[in-house]
């Protein structure tokens, strides 16, 4: 099980800038481990304070918490930088974040392929009207951070994203990253 803190900063203008304006609207929402840049200015921050950040496949681990805050607390609002805590694997809804965060629903993909971040997720990138058929239905459950509600439309997802694959039936995926290496992550944010 795999958990930690992440430092997400939004760029909207330059996200999903290919698809038609109302479903870009849409995407905005999204509130997950990808879609933005991960850690911003951290190595330059970590220089200037003497400090170190150890990430764990990009992942600030708990105790580093105190440290987090303050690098958190060093970024420039208009950054729109992002704290979240997520936790990964397929039993990640029996975990509790730490106090003040609140969760917020789950993601689907790949944070790391031999052990380097890569932070593709499936719901950011692959659900949308003319994507996967096997999953087009599952748009509907997304909630207002465009995450999904339970795991098991985690299990729906992952499920239509091996058939896909096991059929060859792959122009519906974003990436050839195998079935086997997405995961469940819950999502926890703080709200404003």
């Amino acid at each position: 099980m795999e958990s930690g803190y992440l430092v997400v900063r939004r760029r909207p203008e330059e996200m999903w800038r290919n698809l038609p304006s109302a479903w870009r609207v849409r995407l905005m929402t999204y509130r997950g481990f990808g879609g933005g840049e991960h850690w911003p200015i951290l190595e330059r921050w970590c220089m200037s304070k003497g400090a170190s950040l150890q990430l764990v496949g990009g992942l600030a681990p708990l105790h580093l918490q105190d440290i987090v805050t303050e690098y958190m607390g060093s970024l420039l609002p208009q950054m729109a930088a992002e704290l979240l805590f997520i936790i990964v694997g397929d039993d990640c809804g029996a975990h509790v974040a730490p106090d003040g965060f609140t969760f917020w629903g789950y993601d689907f993909g790949v944070l790391t392929e031999d052990g380097e971040p890569v932070f593709f997720s499936v719901v950011a990138n692959e659900l949308r009207p003319g994507g996967n058929p096997a999953v087009v239905q599952i748009i509907s459950r997304l909630n207002s951070y465009y995450l999904l509600p339970t795991l098991d439309d985690c299990r729906v997802l992952g499920a239509a994203r091996r058939a896909a694959f096991e059929l060859r039936a792959t122009n519906y995926l974003e990436t050839a990253y195998a079935p086997e290496l997405c995961s469940a992550v819950a999502i926890y944010g703080r709200n404003a």
